[in-house]
């Protein structure tokens, strides 16, 4: 499962208009957008914590 973010990370950081529609498609489609947002919030608010 890494890999296939990592491999999305790449086509939404430097793919074609197509391949990122398609990658936000598949991400939303399956749940990982969801997942990648939660996660990020949890980053930032583990950070903000840290800085206090």
């Amino acid at each position: 499962m890494l890999e296939s973010m990592d491999y999305m990370a790449s086509v939404l950081a430097a793919g074609t208009l197509e391949q990122r529609i398609r990658a936000v498609d598949r991400l939303l489609a399956d749940g990982k957008m969801d997942q990648l947002e939660e996660r990020l919030n949890r980053i930032k608010e583990q950070e903000l914590k840290e800085e206090n």
